[in-house]
């Protein structure tokens, strides 16, 4: 996904309770994300997953999104393996 979509992706997210946002790659996870972190004017729940994520956690995001919530202030670390990526949000 384009860094130019972003915008128009979080306005979609923030019509919506939940929004799970797929891309191809690990490196587009982590720049969709940081994109719509940075728009995040309304505080919205934004969680990042994608493979090369800790087990831990990618468990954190999992459970949040099955809870209806990701944390707010929640920023993931990265690991440093590579791994085709998927950004979720909600």
């Amino acid at each position: 996904m384009g860094q130019h979509a972003v915008p128009e992706v979080y306005n979609i997210i923030r019509q919506h309770k939940t929004s799970i946002v797929f891309v191809n790659t690990r490196a587009q996870a982590e720049l969709t994300f940081d994109g719509l972190w940075r728009l995040n004017d309304e505080n919205l729940a934004i969680g990042l997953h994608h493979g090369s994520l800790a087990i831990e956690q990618r468990r954190k995001v999992e459970a949040a999104m099955a809870a209806g919530s990701c944390a707010r202030s929640w920023r993931p670390r990265r690991s440093t393996s590579a791994s085709t990526g998927a950004m979720s949000t909600s």
